[in-house]
């Protein structure tokens, strides 16, 4: 366990490999009052040792600050200012800080020992999550609501907590349907300084790339984790403001108990919210879906804006078994979800009832006022991601720069695992305009895409049509993208490879006549998407991610916040403007989410609806 009062590891690694830039301090070393018994853990914001107080004789929990920090423009004054606030903190589902002081330039904090079922050994949600996959609704509801009690009350004192995520959770009990839980490390990140803990944040996203997922990391020896997984926890739960380095309130923290109630109902992370919870758990109620996404929403003034709110939707949020033989996924236990034993029979299998559309099967959406928006099925497979061209073959056939093409590589496996239906074409500006009122076009026309729009207003265009049509829309993931655009193809483009045929299938550099056109004119790939080259460039749904450190195969992938804080978003299949490398199918484009121009436009995807098993 590495973390008495919640996961330290918010920094990088310190000299010792470990995050706290020192030795090891040996059973019997005097800090203070206080006499070291153990180590607990360690990562990058310190050390955690167990120690009893000489003179009452009882546990506490002992952090000692990285000294690397003490040197730190203002981190003398933070550690006392902060240190003052969190002693303020009295609050039953709080971990109480008790004393703080500075030894021989050794800061540290003490703290309650929180320790499961009266024992040695604390116990976090992180750990709960990893020995449980995922915990019943009834459970995730009663603990979200001892965390929101605990924060309601700090957020009443003017404090935000800024690094929630499971590590910082304690329980009083591996029973997780009788466990208290306590919140810790309220202002560590402003002790530390928030622009320190973002600046190492992002190198400990790059230096764990090759790990793969985040949420794999934790170990079942708690101290021997490395600072490295343990900063990736911060990072899945930081708020997009946070991530950009913008201001955090009360609705950094919900954003952050939004990612903690997803994964506690489904098992795993929301990946840009690609797969509501209800899709994830099969009998999960749609209610969660909600919840979820109002928590997890990209702006701040769009999610709950207090926990007030939060905690009244949660009071209020039903719960349900699965209404089949899945209900025996859950023990009797309370709190723990298990794998269904071998034995039993499988469920019912409903593929003769309901069948999943052929590839290429339509379907309208009516938007009133005679625009209707078209959409093609797209099944689930795998496709091999990125050029089979060498990135100097690419150059000499298509011109331009071999860096150019260095981003398309590796040639990878991908997995899509579920199917969805996209647009048959870019939107257009009708179809915007009937939408959201506006048609900020360079290019006029009812049938031409829409362009002049930044990814904002992409992804606020699928989230008003969402609320109008009471369906999940949003925009595809470069990986939905590329697999769409291919339609099953392992070409440059999805016609072939030859670049002269491109007039056929595309509207581009080379008889655009330096404009949009109107969609669909050109010829449609296998599936029945027109325009995947050329006419705009259509933003995907996630930030740029490199290839090179990914695994293979890749299922679902979605490009998360890169290191360094770049904030780019995907463009791609090139526009009107665009000569044949950029049309490619592999060709990878990027812009900040707030770029707009003449260029890009977009189309959306809609998610199949969850089949209820009645």
């Amino acid at each position: 366990m590495d973390n008495s009062i919640g996961d330290m590891d918010t920094m990088g690694p310190g000299p010792d490999g470990g995050g706290s830039g020192r030795d090891e301090l040996a059973p019997g070393t005097k800090l203070g009052r206080y006499s070291v018994i153990k180590l607990l853990g360690r990562g990058g914001m310190g050390q955690v040792y167990l120690v009893r107080h000489e003179m009452q004789k009882t546990l506490h929990a002992l952090k000692i600050l990285p000294s690397e920090f003490s040197g730190r423009k203002g981190f003398v004054e933070r550690f006392h200012t902060e240190l003052q606030t969190m002693a303020r903190l009295r609050h039953d589902n709080i971990v109480h800080v008790t004393h703080s002081d500075e030894e021989s330039g050794q800061y540290y904090l003490v703290m309650d020992f929180i320790a499961a079922d009266s024992g040695e050994e604390p116990y976090d949600l992180e750990e709960a999550l990893a020995e449980e996959g995922r915990i019943d609704p009834e459970t995730t509801i009663n603990i979200m609501l001892q965390v929101c009690d605990g924060l309601s009350y700090a957020h009443g004192e003017g404090v935000v907590h800024r690094d929630l995520k499971p590590a910082n959770i304690l329980l009083t009990s591996k029973d997780l349907g009788q466990a208290e839980a306590k919140v810790g490390d309220f202002g560590l990140a402003r002790v530390i300084g928030e622009e320190n803990v973002r600046s190492m944040v992002a190198q400990s996203v790059q230096m764990s790339m090759s790990l793969g997922d985040q949420e794999t990391l934790v170990e079942k020896k708690r101290v021997e984790r490395s600072s490295t997984g343990a900063v990736l926890g911060t990072y899945g739960y930081m708020s997009p403001e946070q991530e950009e380095g913008r201001p955090a309130d009360e609705r950094s923290d919900i954003y952050a108990l939004g990612v903690m109630m997803y994964r506690m109902v489904t098992g795993t992370k929301p990946r840009a919210m690609a797969k509501p919870p209800s899709r994830v758990v099969d009998g999960l109620d749609l209610v969660w879906d909600d919840m979820a996404e109002k928590c997890l929403e990209v702006e701040p003034e769009d999610r709950w804006q207090s926990l007030e709110e939060f905690i009244g939707a949660l009071h209020s949020l039903g719960f349900k078994k699965p209404a089949s033989d899945s209900d025996a996924s859950l023990s009797e236990k309370p709190g723990r979800v298990e794998k269904k034993a071998e034995h039993q029979e499988p469920a019912k299998d409903v593929s003769q009832e309901i069948r999943e559309p052929q590839a290429g099967a339509t379907k309208t959406v009516d938007l009133g006022g005679g625009v209707e928006v078209e959409f093609v099925w797209i099944p689930p497979g795998e496709y091999m991601r990125g050029s089979g061209l060498s990135p100097q073959e690419a150059e000499r056939r298509y011109g331009g720069q071999t860096s150019w093409y260095e981003r398309e590589h590796p040639h990878h496996r991908v997995r899509i695992t579920e199917g969805f239906w996209m647009g048959r074409t870019p939107v257009t500006q009708a179809q915007y305009e009937r939408i959201t009122g506006e048609n900020p076009s360079h290019f006029e026309g009812d049938n031409r895409p829409v362009e002049g729009v930044s990814w904002n207003d992409a992804v606020e265009f699928a989230e008003k049509l969402s609320e109008r049509e009471d369906g999940r829309f949003r925009l595809p993931t470069e990986a939905e993208w590329e697999y769409a655009a291919r339609a099953g193809s392992e070409t440059e483009f999805y016609f072939g490879d030859d670049a002269d045929r491109l007039g056929d299938y595309a509207w581009y550099s080379g008889n655009s006549n330096r404009q949009t056109r109107p969609v669909g004119l050109k010829k449609p790939n296998a599936w029945g998407l027109y325009d995947m080259h050329g006419n705009v460039w259509e933003w995907c749904l996630d930030w740029y991610e490199d290839y090179t450190n990914v695994k293979k195969p890749r299922i679902d992938p979605v490009g998360f916040f890169p290191a360094g804080g770049i904030y780019n978003r995907r463009v791609r299949g090139g526009s009107w403007r665009s000569s044949a490398a950029y049309l490619r199918t592999a060709y990878r484009g990027y812009s900040p989410p707030t770029y707009s121009s003449s260029r890009p436009g977009f189309r959306v995807v809609v998610l199949p609806e969850p089949v209820s098993e009645e």
